[in-house]
């Protein structure tokens, strides 16, 4: 054999020899993965050549690393095309109502299928370490980085959007720019979700990927969502003042029979929760409520199906639970301020006048000249006495008809019954319903068969042991952190629901008050020298307080608990409110209060002018029992949170 033969032979051997390495299942199987690798042509043997022995009839071999880029350049054209069909408009006609500046909005369905070519090619070079972080660096990183450049230069200027009803969020009224966005942030969750899906491994690669993603979907989202919120915060707002059953604005409030029956109406059947009903109510068809809620229901129901048909998965969670938590908090702050409507003895000094009284109207007294009503007829439903604690409003002391006091605190728990109602159902639309609570508070009622708040069924989060379950179950935190705020959000709604039911009682309120109050507070420490006790109970406590009220106070926000409280002082007592004080608005004193967040930080202060208040109320001479007590109760609830600055 010549030394041509020699040298041909010895090739061969080494070639097989590297084919039996590690190597050769990565070269075998590129072409399944990443489409056909193109052969190497041979080159043509002039004439008069020798051709080696063992290598006729077949190709030359070609390196390894030339397959490799061939394989990892395929992937970088496959990336990048399905990167361009991603901006390219669809093929046929396209409909004008989709064009805006004409321009066609991405295709979120190429931007899955983008995703999924990129888990694809990463699953698939699992096997070799340096072809996984091969393609991680290059194709992919670089695909990522087109596609990421290209569409955040895409979100168009929006002109202002502020909806008012459910009709304004309805696709067709919608402005074309905000549609146009909108694709945006579906094409950017298809991507990121497919990502989610990568093997593991390569989060630290794809990682910041992602976020960058959540950062163009918030930009987008951001100002849709404020818009929204400015909507639900202009319907809650109405909640602070009466709204008849069947009409369109606020009304006065008129002969106590059709103000019963606006009553009834409104806590509708099944019976409410606070006259004793066991389970949750049922959700509100579209006409059940006063004004307020029909129109929170049709807005709430609207921003479900704009959210549900950009199909985001829990992505859009967080979007659900800032919406939800901000209509509790709006909502809870009105239905709490609401005045309940107290009778005011004519003045001796002025002439009395047939059917007029004086009504408080929101926050601010006016009067009002109310025209003889139509009898309610035989069969009509009604009110029965009860004792002081079960907070069913007792009858008149004369006659049938009820006091309007009584009329506006069925009205103001059946609204609030309603509301909570709605809100639960708009929680359905998250991505996981929030979980029950694990552990609950511990206490038994002494008479829960008979106890009216017992007989709701509402359990309240154990807070120390409902935050370790919480960090360990999700530390990293999103869609664990949007479940606890909207299920902190509710139990701050049932707390209220039950702490306004139970304020109209006086001494069992006054107890749970205390006890529920830490060891070191000014209040109970004013119980132990004989301070707070109410005249004739010098020895403080008189009972123990239902359970469930003293849960409902451990969870309700402190600021709610002082606004229902003054909200049941007699028009007899010249309180004034913290904003009155500071010489704003109400609508400027509720748009600091954002939230629960921005209401703990303020309550310090709002205490604080609550406690002078009541120390100078306190102080006037004339008043009657009724009053002081009431002033009494909210020193209680002051002094037992320890927000009254020592006054």
């Amino acid at each position: 054999m010549d030394s041509k033969g020699s040298d041909a032979v010895q090739v061969e051997s080494a070639v097989g020899a590297l084919e039996g390495t590690s190597r050769r299942q990565s070269i075998s199987s590129l072409g399944a993965i990443g489409g056909k690798v193109t052969p190497a042509t041979a080159t043509p043997t002039p004439a008069g050549a020798h051709t080696p022995v063992g290598a006729r009839g077949a190709s030359v071999a070609i390196p390894l690393h030339n397959l490799q880029e061939s394989y990892v350049g395929n992937v970088s054209l496959r990336l990048g095309d399905a990167v361009n069909k991603v901006f390219m408009p669809p093929p046929g006609p396209i409909a004008s109502t989709e064009l805006c500046n004409g321009r066609c909005p991405p295709r979120w369905m190429k931007a899955r299928e983008l995703g999924e070519i990129i888990v694809h090619e990463l699953r698939a070079a699992l096997h070799d370490t340096y072809l996984l972080r091969t393609l991680l660096k290059s194709p992919v990183l670089r695909s990522l980085s087109f596609f990421l450049t290209r569409l955040s230069a895409l979100p168009l200027p929006c002109e202002p959007f502020s909806p008012t009803s459910a009709k304004d969020l309805l696709e067709a009224n919608i402005p074309i720019a905000i549609r146009f966005n909108l694709q945006l942030v579906r094409c950017a969750y298809e991507l990121k979700h497919n990502l989610a899906l990568a093997p593991p491994g390569v989060e630290d690669t794809l990682g910041p990927w992602k976020d960058k993603l959540d950062e163009l979907m918030a930009r987008v989202m951001g100002p849709l969502v404020v818009a929204i919120r400015g909507g639900l915060i202009a319907i809650c707002a109405r909640a602070r003042t009466v709204e008849t059953v069947g009409t369109g604005g606020t009304t006065a409030v008129s002969g106590g029979s059709m103000m019963l029956d606006a009553a009834v109406k409104v806590a509708a059947a099944p019976r409410s929760l606070s006259l004793g009903r066991v389970g949750p109510a049922a959700t509100p068809a579209g006409g059940a409520g006063p004004p307020w809620i029909r129109d929170l229901a049709a807005f709430l129901g609207a921003v479900e199906k704009l959210i549900l048909k950009l199909e985001c998965g829990a992505d859009a969670d967080k979007w659900i639970v800032s919406i939800g938590t901000c209509a509790v908090w709006k909502g809870l702050l009105a239905l709490s301020a609401r005045k309940i409507v107290e009778e005011q003895p004519a003045s001796p000094s002025a002439p009395a006048v047939a059917g007029a009284i004086t009504v408080a109207k929101g926050l601010f007294k006016v009067a009002a000249k109310v025209t003889k009503s139509t009898p309610s007829p035989p069969e009509s439903p009604k009110l029965h006495p009860a004792p002081l604690d079960s907070a069913v409003p007792t009858l008149a002391a004369t006659g049938s008809q009820p006091a309007l006091s009584d009329v506006a605190f069925i009205r103001l728990i059946g609204e609030l019954e309603l509301f909570e109602a709605r809100l639960a159902h708009f929680t359905t639309v998250l991505s996981v319903a929030p979980a029950p609570p694990k552990h609950v508070m511990p206490g038994q009622c002494a008479d829960a068969s008979a106890c009216g708040l017992c007989k709701t069924g509402r359990k309240f989060d154990d807070k120390a042991q409902e935050e370790d379950d919480d960090d360990e179950a999700d530390p990293t935190g999103a869609r664990g952190l949007a479940q606890c705020a909207m299920r902190e959000a509710m139990q701050a709604l049932s707390a209220v629901i039950v702490v306004v039911r139970a304020s109209g009682g006086k001494w069992g309120m006054k107890d749970a008050l205390l006890r529920s109050a830490g060891a070191g507070s000014a209040a109970v420490h004013a119980v132990g020298t004989g301070a707070a006790s109410p005249t004739g109970n010098p020895s403080g406590w008189t009972r123990v307080p239902c359970p469930t009220l003293l849960h409902a106070l451990d969870t309700i926000p402190v600021l709610l608990l002082l606004h229902i409280f003054v909200s049941r002082l007699p028009p007899s007592v010249p309180f004034r409110l913290p904003h009155e004080l500071w010489g704003l608005k109400w609508d400027e004193y509720e748009a600091e209060l954002r939230g629960f967040a921005a209401a703990e930080e303020w309550t310090p202060e709002i205490g604080w002018e609550m406690a002078g208040e009541v120390k100078r109320c306190e102080g006037i001479k004339g008043l009657n029992d009724e009053a002081m007590s009431r002033l009494a109760l909210l020193r209680v609830a002051i002094e037992s949170r320890d927000v009254g600055g020592g006054e």
